[in-house]
């Protein structure tokens, strides 16, 4: 091959290369110009994933909070409240089948392991939420911390019987990879009983 048709060569690789290069640049200004022309987040071309669940509904409401440090973000609160609802949804899940994947999603450190190891295979069960009243004790001025009191309505069944409770809560959540978390759940002792049903054998 002579220097001149190698010169050609290295000449054309290098064309390919900066049209390639210019096609793809293109290619993704074009979807995140698509994304913002509808409305969405350009960031969400790159990540969708939902962060709030849309049958939350009224199963979780804010009472109003004392004076904080700092003031929770509208969309924080919203996180929070789908976290809550989602972690209590996986104690059912765990304590019905036993099935532990995602635990670590919704609670980290002790209490991810408390709920890991509450199905009992003799004696499965099944947590069924009826509504959260949250309120804010805390919350940290690099918003990362949140200190919770619950009012919640809980029913529980283990297939004899089925109880509907009224139980205060004190929580607390961490802001973990973009995601709140349990920390601590404890159940404040003087929780109301609303209904008792005795099941008998089928």
């Amino acid at each position: 091959m002579t220097s001149r048709s190698a010169k050609r060569l290295v000449a054309a690789l290098v064309a390919v290369s900066v049209l390639a290069t210019l096609f793809v640049g293109l290619a993704t200004i074009g979807l995140v110009s698509l994304r913002s022309a509808t409305g969405a987040d350009p960031a969400s071309a790159f990540t969708a994933v939902p962060q709030v669940p849309e049958d939350i509904g009224e199963l979780v409401e804010w009472t109003e909070d004392p004076v904080l440090d700092r003031q929770i973000e509208p969309t924080t609160r919203r996180s929070i409240a789908a976290a809550w609802a989602r972690a209590w949804h996986r104690i059912d899940l765990v304590n019905r089948t036993g099935a532990v994947d995602g635990v670590d999603v919704w609670f980290v450190g002790p209490l991810a392991d408390q709920v890991a190891s509450s199905f009992d295979p003799e004696n499965p069960s099944s947590v069924s939420q009826q509504s959260h009243e949250l309120s804010a004790t805390f919350y940290s001025l690099d918003g990362s911390v949140i200190g919770l009191r619950s009012t919640s309505s809980i029913g529980r069944s283990n297939g004899l019987r089925d109880i509907v409770s009224t139980e205060e809560f004190e929580a607390v959540m961490l802001l973990s990879d973009g995601n709140w978390r349990m920390l601590h759940l404890k159940r404040i002792p003087g929780a109301v009983t609303v209904t008792t049903v005795e099941k008998g054998p089928s």
